[in-house]
């Protein structure tokens, strides 16, 4: 190697060495959520840390996120990308648009929320998840297409729970896979 191809690289890897240790609260929730690494977001979130969904009383406090939450994620595959930021000020507010393998195989459109970040001394304190435009829309969808694949899966697998299905490696993917397949 010649030494303009050595100072290159030597560039490039000091430019990556800072971008990851120059990552948002938000660029680390996202990646870590992406990448379904709930070990790394112990130190990223509050002890009262909680999502709110702003179109349902449910939400989701930090025990919830751990055992159900990130589980889910996992389990669909489901990935979340932010489209725009619409305030970078605290709260900090982004348009984010979900995909998962889930709304692939059902054919459902990737729904945009509208997600809030609100921290405490430098770690996320709350994540509230408000509607779009487009919201209602995808409800629907996603109400219809998931009730005809759960009573698909009522009447070829009675005896799967849906505990089964979550806690199994694979199987919830394997089943909507078979489903979709069968039709």
């Amino acid at each position: 190697m010649n030494l303009s191809t050595i100072i290159l690289l030597f560039y490039v890897l000091c430019l990556t060495a800072c971008k990851q240790n120059h990552q948002t609260l938000v660029d680390k929730y996202y990646n870590y959520l992406n990448n379904y690494q709930s070990d790394n977001f112990q130190n990223l979130l509050t002890d009262d840390f909680k999502i709110t969904l702003t179109y349902t009383d449910y939400f989701y406090n930090r025990t919830d996120f751990f055992d159900r939450y990130i589980r889910n994620y996992k389990v669909y595959k489901e990935k979340s990308t932010i489209v725009k930021t619409i305030s970078d000020n605290e709260p900090k507010k982004f348009l984010v648009e979900d995909n998962s393998d889930y709304l692939q195989y059902l054919k459902v459109n990737r729904p945009k929320w509208i997600v809030t970040f609100v921290t405490a001394n430098n770690k996320i304190q709350q994540v509230i998840i408000d509607t779009t435009e487009t919201s209602r829309q995808y409800f629907n969808e996603i109400k219809e297409k998931s009730d005809r694949f759960t009573n698909w899966l009522k009447e070829k697998y009675p005896d799967e729970t849906s505990t089964v299905l979550h806690e199994t490696e694979g199987l919830f993917l394997k089943r909507l896979k078979e489903y979709v397949e069968a039709r």
